[in-house]
């Protein structure tokens, strides 16, 4: 891309076609379900011990599960570990309540493709109003309906062949129960209104949010050629969103496990590798100039 394209360019989309993007009432219920009973009931089942729960396993799961183990770890392969503590993370990240690993695996792969290049079906382009965008990533399925826009699938065999990671990948909503079970016999109703549905809520809320702040507003060290979303550095949601919100950075520097590249680019999902790493349950951790290759076409914008 040239230095002087400007910098809020995004992928050009493709003419949606019909049935492209598929209202999904599975998907619109798990939505409705856990937001609106959080909204509804969390103000009247407030205790101290459920938003504390709420706070915490919130964090953890985003952290822990997601942002390091799925995204950094299993699908970008920043680091290794043990394939028990492999299973151990993409269970962790299951109870964000955003999909099975193999489904966010392969949604991933879609995205990433796609966004990699100058044009785009619309369903992965940033053109279109953050509305239309909540509407169609949290309530619709995109399913490739023309045979050009198909792409192979994207999960490693050593994850969709593996028989934990498909019952993982069928059970993902269900493994909410036990821990419900668990949260009422410790706190009642309030435990669970905050422990099970409010996480699962600012879970599925908040990684959309970022992904769209990270894609539409913030600042660009990285231009790439022929690259429809590059991403933004958003300092506002770059720590909040567990380090993913340097997206810029990680644009640039795919595999890498740390995210945010400068001193103050607070990067809590890079502090949980390097303690993971120190106590010997991660090694051949990825870094930039140090296991992790910069994008082909990526330079540093002198913008």
């Amino acid at each position: 891309m040239s230095p002087r394209e400007p910098a809020d360019r995004h992928a050009e989309p493709l003419p949606l076609l019909p049935g492209e993007i598929r209202w999904s009432p599975v998907k619109s219920a798990w939505l409705v379900l856990n937001v609106g009973l959080w909204l509804a009931l969390g103000p009247l089942f407030v205790s101290a011990p459920a938003v504390l729960v709420w706070a915490l396993s919130s964090a953890f799961c985003l952290c822990v599960g997601h942002s390091v183990g799925l995204h950094r770890g299993l699908i970008h392969g920043a680091f290794r570990a043990s394939p028990n503590l492999e299973r151990l993370f993409a269970y962790i990240a299951a109870l964000c309540g955003l999909g099975g690993p193999l489904g966010l695996m392969e949604v991933h792969y879609l995205r990433d493709t796609w966004q990699s290049r100058s044009v785009a079906p619309a369903f992965y382009s940033y053109r279109h109003g953050v509305l239309r965008d909540f509407w169609w990533v949290l309530c619709n399925d995109h399913v490739a309906v023309d045979e050009a826009r198909r792409l192979p699938p994207g999960v490693p065999s050593r994850f969709a062949d593996d028989p934990f990671y498909r019952a993982l990948d069928a059970s993902w909503r269900w493994q909410q129960l036990p821990w419900a079970l668990l949260f009422y016999a410790l706190g009642g109703l309030p435990m669970v209104v905050w422990g099970v549905f409010g996480r699962v809520a600012v879970c599925l809320i908040g990684h959309w949010f970022v992904n769209v702040c990270a894609h539409r507003w913030g600042q660009r060290a990285y231009e790439m050629d022929d690259c429809g979303e590059e991403g933004r550095n958003n300092w506002l949601f770059g720590a909040l969103s567990m380090g993913e919100g340097w997206h810029n950075n990680h644009h640039a520097w795919p595999s890498s496990a740390r995210m945010g590249l400068l001193w103050w680019q607070l990067d809590p999902g890079y502090l949980v590798v390097c303690a993971l790493e120190r106590v010997g349950l991660i090694w051949d951790v990825k870094r930039p100039g140090a296991g992790a290759a910069l994008r082909p076409g990526a330079r540093e914008s002198h913008a």
